[in-house]
């Protein structure tokens, strides 16, 4: 299920309103525009919608407008939920443009019910989503579609610590254990990026590691091995607590081991992406990936060969891509056809890609130009400045 169509509005007619004009995201899609454009912005605005569905955010935006679109198979789905002082406002939902669910100002729903095939009035509380309170595979199996979506988005903020202080506690008695059955993996927690390995080893065993090795290869880290070992530079307060097990690597050309705690920030940043990427698609669970700041504290040639390892392995896959950046460097080496420009004029931003200007996109590709000019010169703008 991808995303074709974002409309975002925050602090409607107050002073620090902003408003995102249609965004239609492409399977694979780098987000670049200059500073304070809303690059970061248009990124939350996905991932905050995807954490009310989940519950993961209880407490509703204080004033926002959300107007989603998705396309699944021959269905396209829209969503449009506006909230006021942090309660509902309006929801609307509609599959294939019919309406299955509208709800107004005082919390009456109109929602159809599938097994009597009729539209019942109901009362929601204006502090939830009826979405999510009125979710029933018998009655509104299409509420599900949003779930999916939901529950399957993961949001990466790259120039974060990105898990990298943070180990796992691991007793005698649990090495011990091997359940299989009992592994449960949450892909949500991106910090948590110690836990996720073990997980993804017990289930999958060496290919997953393989997996990693070679993918990290990839962006010129040539590594032998990688697994969790106890650490003792993380301390607790109470030194009995037995050394939490933490990330480390075996490189090529280095006699031991380096543990997390002594990567730099740009490479344990690659290898926890990695990390998860790699469980991601074994799970076969994603179907939304969200990176900010992609390729922060990397240098020119590993942050480059980080995006093309990220565009191999998802171009052929169901999972939607959707990464920022503002680095020149990483601009002049991905193919235009990925870009999505932000341009911002006042409190409204705009997203032009090769959906919305794509006679800009194409005729640019014979000025013989770099991308980065591409994004100087605004020329992704240039069939509204000829109007």
């Amino acid at each position: 299920m991808f995303l074709t169509k974002v409309k975002c509005s925050q602090f409607e007619g107050q002073d620090k309103e902003w408003t995102l004009v249609d965004f239609c995201p492409q399977q694979i899609n780098l987000v670049v525009g200059k500073n304070a454009t809303g690059k970061t912005r248009t990124l939350n605005c996905i991932s905050t919608m995807a954490h009310l569905i989940t519950r993961e955010r209880h407490e509703l935006p204080e004033n926002a407008l959300y107007d989603f679109t998705w396309s699944s198979g021959t269905k396209e789905i829209s969503y449009v939920l506006k909230t006021a002082d942090r309660k509902v406002i309006y929801e609307k939902l509609l599959i294939s443009k019919e309406i299955k669910l509208e709800r107004d100002l005082e919390g009456k729903c109109s929602i159809f019910f599938e097994q009597v095939q009729q539209v019942i009035e109901i009362n929601v509380p204006s502090s939830s989503l009826c979405s999510v309170v009125r979710r029933d595979k018998l009655q509104h199996p299409w509420f599900d579609y949003l779930h999916d979506w939901a529950k399957s988005t993961l949001h990466y903020r790259f120039g974060s610590v990105f898990g990298k202080n943070y180990g796992l506690i691991i007793r005698p008695e649990d090495e011990r254990q091997t359940k299989l059955d009992d592994v449960e993996i949450d892909l949500r927690k991106t910090d948590r990026v110690v836990e996720l390995f073990r997980k993804g080893f017990e289930q999958y065993g060496q290919i997953f590691v393989s997996s990693i090795i070679s993918s990290m290869q990839k962006v010129s880290y040539e590594l032998e091995d990688i697994d969790v070992f106890y650490s003792e530079k993380m301390k607790f307060r109470h030194p009995s607590e037995i050394p939490p097990a933490v990330l480390r690597v075996k490189e090529k050309d280095l006699k031991c081991y380096t543990y997390q705690t002594d990567m730099s920030q740009g490479m344990f940043r690659a290898l926890s992406l990695i990390i998860q990427l790699n469980l991601s698609r074994l799970s076969a669970q994603p179907c939304c990936i969200i990176i900010d700041d992609i390729g922060e504290g990397l240098d020119f040639d590993r942050s480059t060969q980080l995006i093309r390892l990220l565009i191999d392995k998802i171009e052929k896959t169901s999972i939607q891509l959707m990464m920022s950046s503002n680095d020149r460097f990483i601009m002049n080496n991905v193919d235009l056809k990925y870009w999505s420009v932000i341009q911002r004029e006042g409190n409204r931003s705009m997203v032009f890609n090769s959906s919305n200007a794509k006679e800009a996109f194409d005729e640019f590709v014979f000025t013989g130009l770099s991308n980065f000019d591409f994004l100087c010169t605004e020329f992704y703008c240039k069939p509204l400045n000829e109007e």
